[in-house]
């Protein structure tokens, strides 16, 4: 494609070597074979990309056509080897004869090759198909199914991926060498920072020329803020393999994350061109325009990567950007279009969810219970338990930004019965936590002492947590500390615990972080410690910051209605007419289909009447 040649129907000798050169190759493998009878005789040339002159002849023979990955291979590979270029002694270890590393069949290894490609452009579904017929013909093709495990968590398919992972502990431990080595590093990837890094470095020493275990090490470094490390190692990838798309990507991201956009987008634009056609370039290049707060020119690549591929994924980040606008009518559309693409059951819930953010921001509160019910049922036909119980935290939270406190607990209890039966988290993580949901109804219905005596009771079990979950245990405990200091009017202390509720921030590219900050509507802890201490003004001014324009100084979370209407009733008590005015014609169209019960979207109705019978000062 990079040169005009997409449509060549076969790559000839004089083509492989025009491409090997533009990725600085030194030598050519040229390969056929023959068939006599049940004989397989299989005749390889090694050609100097630079004379075209041949290096070596190589030939191997065997009986019927599993001999070609059986032995024939192992053989060619041993005999191409020796004495051409580097000369690298040959360990035990990387002597694994191929079939155990992959397969005897030709039609499984030319699978799993697909399935491997399609993975590497992000093309999660495709890659899906290719390696699960690899495995269909071959169940014990240890690399297929590592290749496997990691698209079926990048579909959201979790019991898939657990089962592809315990498939792996019981059939890895036969492969050595490289591949071996891999297969410990995903076994390990949801253990120690430490483990995982640790031996993906031994890949790398051992196989200095290995992209995949540096692209591997930079992503984990880049994703826990070791950007500069990242970089480092991505330098080192890229002198290697100069046109490697997937380093490219991850390049840009690490500048990008250190707010380096120049460095970013320049990088970006070269994966693009080594990547012609492909949709993730540029659904990569939205992302970056979306954290430099350009949100249309975000919105822009991201549909010119669905117009690319229509089941890409990147119509939820168009969504939340007419969202993030506050323009609902287009949120609701592409998201739409999200589940109607999505190419898993697991993603599809997953766009449920957020559409009934959309819908409970609205005001459409049946719409949104609706909503979460489908999510609910598409999880359970995965039996996915995982994400099921992120379904109970979003009833939970609606359930709460309503002020259904009753609704609130009984979510809550049965969340905690459904992780008790499914054996999800610890024991003693859940009782806090169902402890925690019941001190924030008390805050919330004026019951300060039961309130702070749950507090108590959450501090007391702090030496039970392990430390796996000790950032939800002080999540929880941090946030029932700021509402009780909120009631209590102490602006001071309530900010300094606030701002130790350390939650996911918006990462428009996934979308779960979309749902947890879109509901509930806590944000506004610090304006309700300002309003209760009496300082009315101050708690404008929080309020305020919480309505911006700009995206960027909200960080990127929505503005939630219930913020306007606060801010509305404020500037009524300080005399703005109309500053009030203004935000409750606001709400007026944001409600304007809301359910006719929605309480707060007839009491708008209502100010916006007396309002508009009051002059103007």
């Amino acid at each position: 494609k990079q040169i005009g040649k997409e449509n060549q129907g076969v790559i000839d000798s004089d083509l492989g070597i025009e491409l090997c050169r533009m990725d600085g190759v030194e030598a050519l493998i040229r390969g056929s074979f023959m068939k006599a009878g049940d004989t397989f005789v299989t005749d390889v040339k090694v050609l100097d990309v630079g004379t075209k002159g041949i290096l070596k002849t190589v030939s191997a023979r065997g009986e019927g056509v599993d001999s070609i990955l059986k032995r024939q291979i192992d053989d060619l590979s041993r005999e191409v080897g020796r004495g051409f270029g580097r000369e690298e002694p040959v360990t035990r270890a990387r002597m694994t004869p191929i079939a155990e590393v992959t397969t005897r069949s030709i039609d499984a290894y030319n699978s799993f090759l697909r399935g491997r490609e399609e993975y590497e452009r992000f093309y999660y579904d495709d890659a899906r198909r290719h390696l699960e017929r690899a495995v269909e013909l071959d169940p014990e093709f240890t690399m297929a199914y590592s290749y496997l495990a990691w698209v079926y968590y990048a579909l959201a398919n979790i019991p898939a991926y657990e089962e592809t992972v315990q498939k792996l502990r019981k059939i890895g431990k036969k492969v050595t060498g490289k591949e071996g080595l891999y297969i410990q590093a995903l076994l390990a990837v949801d253990g120690k920072d430490s483990d995982y890094i640790s031996i993906l470095k031994k890949i790398i020493t051992g196989y200095p020329e290995e992209k995949r275990a540096r692209l591997d090490l930079a992503a984990r470094l880049n994703s826990r803020g070791r950007h500069e490390e990242a970089i480092v190692e991505l330098n080192a990838l890229l002198k290697l393999y100069p046109r490697f798309g997937p380093a490219l990507n991850l390049i840009a991201y690490a500048y990008g994350n250190q707010e380096k956009y120049d460095e970013a987008i320049r990088y970006f634009q070269e994966y693009a061109s080594v990547s012609p056609g492909d949709a993730n370039p540029h659904d990569s290049m939205g992302e970056l325009y979306f954290y430099m707060g350009r949100l249309d020119v975000a919105a822009e690549k991201f549909k010119e990567a669905i117009r690319i591929r229509p089941d890409f994924g990147s119509d939820n980040r168009v969504s939340y950007i007419c969202a993030l606008k506050e323009n609902y009518a287009d949120a609701l559309k592409w998201i739409d279009q999200f589940i109607a693409a999505a190419p898993s059951r697991a993603l599809k819930g997953w766009g449920f969810q957020l559409k009934a953010v959309y819908d409970h921001l609205l005001g459409k509160t049946e719409a949104a219970f609706a909503d979460l019910t489908k999510a609910k049922e598409l999880a359970l036909a995965d039996n996915d338990f995982v994400n099921a119980d992120n379904l109970y935290r979003s009833l939970i939270w609606t359930s709460y930004d309503l002020g259904r406190y009753d609704l609130f607990l009984r979510y809550a209890h049965e969340r905690f019965d459904f992780r008790a039966e499914r054996k999800l988290r610890s024991g003693a993580l859940n009782e806090i936590l169902l402890v925690f949901y019941q001190g924030i109804a008390d805050v919330r219905q004026d019951r300060l002492d039961a309130a702070q005596a749950k507090l108590a009771e959450i501090e007391a079990a702090r030496s039970k947590i392990n430390d796996q979950e000790k950032q939800t245990f002080e999540m929880a405990y941090y946030h029932l500390l700021s509402e009780i200091l909120a009631a209590q009017g102490d602006p001071e202390k309530t900010i300094k615990a606030f701002h130790k509720v350390a939650g996911p921030g918006v990462q428009v590219g996934q979308i779960f972080t979309l749902i947890m900050n879109g509901v509930p509507s806590t944000y506004d802890i610090p304006a309700r410690a300002y309003l209760n201490k009496g300082d009315i003004d101050k708690a404008i001014v929080e309020y305020e910051k919480l309505i911006s324009p700009d995206p960027v100084a909200r960080e990127f979370r929505l503005i939630h209605p219930y913020s306007r209407f606060r801010l509305a009733q404020l500037y009524e008590k300080k005399g703005l007419r109309d500053k009030a005015l203004e935000q409750y014609k606001k709400l007026a169209l944001i409600w304007k289909n809301a359910d006719p019960d929605f309480p707060e979207a007839q009491e708008v109705k209502k100010r916006l009447t007396a309002l508009k019978a009051v002059p103007s000062p």
